[in-house]
């Protein structure tokens, strides 16, 4: 039996204001249902609803995850975790959001791995 393999989209952070956008995250390895944990921690000002991306390449043009749409949250200290098929996604992914102030943020991607 395999078991969910993690990766960090966003290693745990203090995020200053301004824009933040993580880097590419390639998940063609996975397939079927995948879960994205955000675990935010203080805010300070605005913390506009964040975005997951999508691209076939890294530095490509990057469109929404439509399922992802406004599903994570912006409430303080909480984990908000959100699931969708891997194949509704091209092979990168970016997590996006706009800080006010400032925000404790991190954010983990988990899922199986295709069989090989």
């Amino acid at each position: 039996m395999s078991q969910a393999v993690p990766i960090n989209v966003v290693t745990p952070v203090s995020q200053g204001a301004g824009a933040f956008l993580s880097s590419a995250i390639d998940i063609s390895a996975y397939e079927g249902i995948v879960t994205l944990e955000q675990n935010l921690g203080a805010l300070s000002g605005a913390f506009t609803v964040p975005k997951v991306t999508t691209c076939e390449t890294s530095g490509g043009t990057y469109t929404d995850v439509t399922v992802v749409a406004g599903a994570l949250g912006t409430t303080q200290n909480a984990l908000t975790a959100i699931t969708f098929d891997a194949s509704q996604a091209k092979k990168f992914i970016k997590y996006g959001a706009t800080v006010g102030t400032s925000a404790l943020i991190s954010v983990t991607l988990s899922g199986f791995k295709k069989y090989r």
